[in-house]
């Protein structure tokens, strides 16, 4: 095998400097390019000599959609191809800073615009038919800028979903499960031949929970335990933020695809009223390149609220139960006084948009105690108890085994 130490020369023209980062299946080195007097980034695949395998297949197709998308949020690639030896190389732009794995918590406005930043990229790609299905904080990376603020860029479509490149569907079975679980919504769990742009929308509400929150919406011990908490459990609330942005998140998790927004543009026009507005541009983009109706935000409450059902329930029988006990002459408070006395007077917000909200919950006996108060968000239909297969019991990791940018930026780290 050719030497990767540094002082070697690839392709006679990239001098190694440095190893910056190594993977299971691969390596990334700082090199010289020599013949243009720029340094750049080189990853290589280590032991991946046949050209026909799935790893070697992902690699190139990541080079190909790479060179394909013009938006300053992809790395790019300057070149691709094989050494000597038959191992596969990329050529890319060398980033200096780090990736967003352990960025969070953050403040809702700064979480917010690295969002619209991802999203700036995301949306080309799904121009080009391609779904990326393994977004998350380790593939976003915030690279420094000499005199800029820093920029955050899109890392890793090595296992995404290309629709329409040559002779090349999608290097997927029906049972492959690709990606990072605790970030990939319940269809790709079942098959990852069932992801759309509406997969990346909740990776991406995902990577917002993670920023704001500090923690994943949904974690385990296992593979299997992250399966059941996506498929059966909710996220824990969102403190400290506006209740806005919290429910644009709980409609990026929605359980059912439909329930979420139909692609990112429109996820984009929903944050961009919590964004410092220095990246506006990404939502017009956004919106441009997918044909999106902007949508107009107006002052003072620029998403609908969630409906507090459990609120409004607690509110209804405590009116019930004055009702009876003034009936009976037993009741002597005023009715304002005995409705503090069960709970709090709260303005009933608007509910948000679905099939699901018109109908209220079943009214609750005078003699029930008020019901609990939970988190708000964007109902999702009712999904049946998973059950999960013995071997996915293997501790959380990503599955697939192929070579990442981000992975591997985080050795470096």
């Amino acid at each position: 095998m050719q030497s990767l130490e540094p002082g070697a020369i690839l392709l006679g023209r990239y001098r190694i400097r440095k190893v910056v980062g190594r993977g299971a299946m691969g390596v990334v080195l700082a090199a010289r390019d020599e013949e243009l007097d720029n340094d750049v980034a080189i990853k290589v695949l280590v032991g991946m000599q046949d050209a026909l395998s799935e790893p070697v297949e992902r690699f190139m197709r990541e080079a190909r959609i790479a060179v394909k998308l013009k938006s300053d949020h992809v790395v790019r690639v300057m070149d691709a191809g094989t050494l000597e030896t038959g191992t596969p190389f990329m050529v890319m732009e060398l980033l200096d800073g780090s990736d967003l794995a352990s960025a969070g918590p953050l403040p809702p406005m700064t979480a917010v615009d690295c969002v619209l930043q991802a999203i700036d990229a995301v949306a080309e790609a799904h121009t080009q038919g391609v779904i990326h299905r393994d977004l998350k904080p380790s593939n976003l990376f915030l690279a420094k800028r000499p005199g800029a603020p820093p920029i955050v860029k899109v890392l890793d479509f090595g296992i995404s979903k290309a629709r329409n490149l040559d002779g090349d569907p999608s290097l997927t079975t029906e049972e492959s499960i690709l990606g990072s679980p605790r970030y990939m919504p319940p269809e790709q769990f079942r098959s990852a031949k069932l992801v759309d742009e509406r997969t990346d929308v909740w990776a991406l509400g995902a990577i917002l929970y993670t920023l704001l929150r500090g923690a994943p919406p949904f974690d385990g011990a296992s593979i299997g335990e992250v399966f059941a908490a996506v498929l059966q459990e909710e996220p824990a609330s969102l403190r400290a933020i506006p209740p806005e942005l919290e429910a644009v998140v709980w409609r990026c998790l929605s359980k059912e695809p439909a329930q979420r927004y139909p692609n990112v543009a429109a996820l984009a026009g929903a944050l961009a009223p919590f964004g410092s507005g220095e990246w506006r541009r990404c939502v017009a983009r956004a919106q441009t390149l997918l044909e999106d109706e902007p949508m107009s935000v107006p002052a003072g409450d620029p998403r609908p609220k969630p409906a507090h059902w459990p609120m409004v329930l607690g509110i209804a029988v405590a009116l019930g139960s004055l009702l009876l006990l003034g009936a009976s002459g037993t009741a002597r408070m005023k009715p304002r006084e005995a409705m503090n006395a069960v709970a709090p007077p709260v303005a009933t917000p608007a509910p948000i948009e679905s099939a699901e909200s018109a109908a209220p919950p079943p009214a609750r006996s005078a003699t029930e105690a008020p019901p609990k108060r939970t988190p708000s968000r964007a109902p999702s239909a009712k999904v049946r108890k998973a059950t999960v297969p013995a071997a996915s019991a293997a501790p959380v990791e990503d599955v697939d085994a192929g070579v990442s940018l981000g992975t591997i930026f985080d050795d470096r780290h």
